[in-house]
């Protein structure tokens, strides 16, 4: 039987106590990608060019022939969203999200990414805001990156983020966001009840060039090709077999049953997928990376946990840029165990 003691540590034993917490150090956002911790990105272990090779063991031709055609597709669709820019996202506001469009719908799932207008009142929204700011002023120590001139907080918890996370219109907008996916295991994810999830947030100032995170990928990282990671839902199975015209990204069957979370973070090769032009050409990220629509406070935009997204180099803009980042999250059974 385990009992909770209420004795005092003797002096030695507490000075291991603050010795070791002293010792740790408390981690921010530039822990989860190597751009901006300064690291050097090292070459990821052989295993992985051995568990590339079982992957394509036995279909090399087929997946040389898929390649190809996708490097015909992505040429066409390269240019559709240089030409569009900003234009090729869809929009629409919250009073209409109800009765979208199957058409909408479709052009959110084909672009991974919507703005939803108007979810939370201006003047609530900024709000919003000015708690936070007033909450940071109050407690100068607020962990943030970087340290020297603060971007991206790490606030979880703060009653401005709770009232958003909270509010009945946001609510609506998870509900109708997540039935874009489907499933074939309900038992294992429900798509209609989502779970609040507790995310940073920033208020980037003007010129700032510090939290200039590039291209990259949220989801996942080298777990993607791992047997045990997202092997284990057969998620990608379609695309490493060749025939990517069938992978549907908004199956969330195997996701249920991936594992993500195999290495640690903050550490090589536990951070964020990251893209860069070098290493992925065919993408064309100078001209691919297009910005989204201007967004007044109270908008929401969300975007496929698969997408490629990344924040300007510089913030060229007169006033600051705000964000509380707020994941949809839906209930799954090892959610819920958490919890």
């Amino acid at each position: 039987m385990l009992r909770a003691s209420l004795a005092k540590p003797s002096p030695p034993v507490l000075r291991r106590c603050m010795t070791s917490l002293a010792a740790k150090k408390e981690g921010d956002i530039s822990d989860a990608f190597t751009s901006l911790s300064g690291a050097q990105r090292e070459p990821l272990p052989d295993r992985y060019r051995q568990l590339k090779l079982n992957l394509l063991q036995g279909r090399q031709d087929k997946i040389v022939q898929s390649w190809n055609k996708l490097l015909h597709e992505l040429k066409r669709e390269n240019e559709i969203v240089a030409q569009k820019g900003p234009g090729v996202i869809p929009q629409i506001e919250f009073k209409d999200l109800e009765r979208s469009s199957d058409a909408l719908r479709e052009e959110v799932k084909k672009r991974g990414v919507v703005v939803v207008r108007g979810v939370v009142p201006e003047g609530e929204a900024r709000a919003y805001k000015a708690e936070v700011e007033e909450y940071v002023a109050r407690n100068p120590s607020t962990r943030a990156f970087p340290p020297h001139d603060p971007q991206v907080y790490e606030l979880y918890w703060s009653p401005p983020q709770l009232k958003a996370r909270s509010h009945p219109n946001f609510l609506t907008v998870q509900h109708n966001l997540m039935s874009l996916w489907h499933t074939k295991s309900p038992t294992s994810i429900s798509l209609s009840q989502p779970f609040s999830y507790a995310d940073r947030l920033r208020i980037r100032q003007p010129g700032d060039a510090s939290f200039a995170l590039g291209p990259h990928i949220d989801g996942g990282s080298v777990e993607r090709w791992e047997p045990e990671g997202y092997g284990a839902g057969h998620v990608y199975d379609a695309i490493l077999q060749g025939n990517w015209e069938s992978y549907d990204p908004w199956d969330a069957s195997g996701r249920v049953d991936a594992v993500n979370n195999r290495e640690l973070q903050g550490a090589t090769p536990g951070t964020g997928q990251e893209l860069t032009g070098e290493l992925h050409p065919h993408l064309e990220l100078e001209k691919t990376m297009v910005h989204v629509p201007e967004i007044r406070p109270g908008d929401f935009v969300a975007w496929h946990c698969d997408t490629i997204h990344s924040v300007d180099k510089v913030h060229a803009g007169t006033a600051d840029s705000s964000v509380l980042y707020i994941p949809i999250c839906p209930i799954t059974a090892q959610n819920a165990e958490y919890m």
